[in-house]
């Protein structure tokens, strides 16, 4: 994990956990038709995706990935 990425994910007002893609299907198997990566958010027991997978595609550095999920989050 980049340094950078590292210390984001430190100050996030959530939890993160990574899951590989064959992790992430077999705990949420209805989600199979999801493209992958994304950040999804846990809720109420409810994950729903906060950013798509084009959405990640789309930024160029850390920091625009950073704020994009921060905005987000902040709905």
């Amino acid at each position: 994990m980049k340094k950078e990425w590292k210390k984001f994910v430190e100050k996030l007002p959530y939890k993160a956990i990574f899951l590989h893609r064959d992790e992430f299907f077999s705990q949420y198997p209805k989600l199979k038709d999801k493209t992958l990566p994304a950040v999804f958010q846990l809720k109420n027991g409810a994950l729903s995706e906060l950013v798509t997978a084009r959405e990640i595609n789309q930024q160029k550095t850390i920091e625009e990935l950073g704020s994009i999920i921060l905005a987000k989050i902040n709905k």
